[in-house]
């Protein structure tokens, strides 16, 4: 008899737990939302930097652009890392169709000394700038400067970091192919 009381707990629990990620996925979902967000966090004189790039990936989501780009200002001004505000600039810029731009905000995110180009390569809005030939050659320049022994003319035929096929889960090895 017990077990069915545990299961609607359990139930209940989840669902409590839910809401906060339901209501994020709303405010990016409903651009009134946004708006309204955006207003509470400016007259609240809000000064969390991640509470303003959050806010910034919700109205680019909403594809409510400038209140994303006035966010991100806001972001910016409070501190947030200029590599953090570069990458969601060139999202930004991405979704306001403007490539040229992205690409520029992504090299200017480079010359800081960012080289996680895997960051770039595996984001859903950044990645379509594949075929460009400005983000291609900044992509292979990045994945030299992330990885110099893979470029390096000293190591040819050998995998770096790759899976061990058949090893443990999390297993790493450097070998040669």
């Amino acid at each position: 008899m017990k077990s069915p009381i545990i299961l609607t707990i359990a139930i209940v629990v989840l669902a409590v737990a839910a809401v906060p990620f339901i209501y994020f996925n709303s405010v990016a979902a409903d651009s009134s939302l946004v708006a309204t967000e955006f207003s509470r966090l400016e007259k609240s004189a809000n000064e969390n930097a991640q509470d303003w790039l959050r806010l910034a990936g919700d109205a680019r989501d909403a594809d409510q652009l400038e209140i994303a780009t006035k966010s991100l200002n806001y972001a910016s001004s409070y501190g947030l890392s200029p590599i953090q505000a570069g990458i969601e600039k060139a999202r930004i810029l991405v979704a306001s169709n403007d490539p040229a731009g992205a690409t520029t905000a992504l090299q200017n995110v480079f010359a800081a000394g960012f080289t996680s180009v895997g960051v770039l390569t595996n984001d859903p809005l950044i990645k379509t700038l594949q075929g460009r030939t400005d983000y291609d050659e900044l992509v292979q320049t990045m994945s030299v400067q992330a990885y110099p022994l893979r470029a390096s003319a000293r190591f040819p035929g050998f995998r770096f970091l790759d899976r061990r096929v058949g090893g443990a889960p999390g297993e790493w090895h450097a070998g040669r192919i």
